[in-house]
């Protein structure tokens, strides 16, 4: 029968095989249990010492996790955006290059997910985003002061999103092309020679399609 005891800091890592800041994602989900009456601080508290067969659905629920998902699961994501570097750059108007040299000389906050060599990213928080926009303005208090919504933020926003609607087909498009398809299948079940004449009169009216088009362009 295992015997659970009351665990360090660093006796929970050890025995979960997991970093301390996950270790207190699993304590603010309620997946771990400490000492009631600990000293405040969670290199100050003690775990309940997890059974083998808990622990173990512990380790393989984070490998899970981290194989489906990029990111770290004890990570802030509330009420903020994500941003890489080259979306850092056009937002605040730099070259991809001083991009990079600022953000690594200033040591600008990130969150590092896997090895940049490798593939990896660094990835900025909206508030750190905000943070660079109003210093350069001059305001050294925009934590307290600056408004969520910066007019920087949001006409990049609404260029991204203008973009991506662009390319997006419209209702009619959709309802038009559920119906070639329908014909198409319909054509598909004829028999010969039939299927051949079908086919040629829906294609001579699909190129007649793309003509109109491009002269409206």
């Amino acid at each position: 029968m295992h015997q659970q005891a009351w665990l360090s800091l660093d006796g929970i890592c050890n025995v979960l095989q997991t970093s301390v800041s996950h270790i207190r994602w699993l304590v603010s989900h309620n997946y771990l249990e400490t000492l009631p009456g600990s000293k405040p601080g969670i290199q100050n508290a003690r775990f309940l010492d997890p059974t083998p067969a808990y622990a173990d659905r512990l380790r393989t629920t984070e490998m899970i996790y981290q194989r489906r998902v990029p990111l770290p699961a004890d990570m802030d994501m509330s009420g903020k955006a994500i941003f890489t570097r080259a979306e850092m750059a056009v937002i605040l108007g730099w070259t991809d290059n001083y991009a990079r040299g600022y953000l690594k000389d200033n040591e600008v906050p990130c969150v590092k997910i896997g090895k940049i060599k490798h593939g990896g990213l660094n990835l900025y928080t909206a508030q750190t985003l905000r943070s660079l926009l109003w210093r350069r303005r001059g305001r050294k208090l925009s934590k307290q002061k600056a408004p969520f919504l910066i007019s920087d933020l949001i006409e990049w926003f609404l260029k991204q999103d203008a973009i991506e609607i662009d390319g997006i087909p419209t209702d009619a498009e959709f309802a038009e092309d559920a119906l070639f398809q329908k014909k198409l299948k319909m054509i598909l079940k004829m028999p010969s020679p039939q299927k051949e004449a079908a086919m040629r009169e829906l294609w001579s009216k699909v190129e007649l399609a793309k003509q109109a088009a491009t002269s409206l362009l």
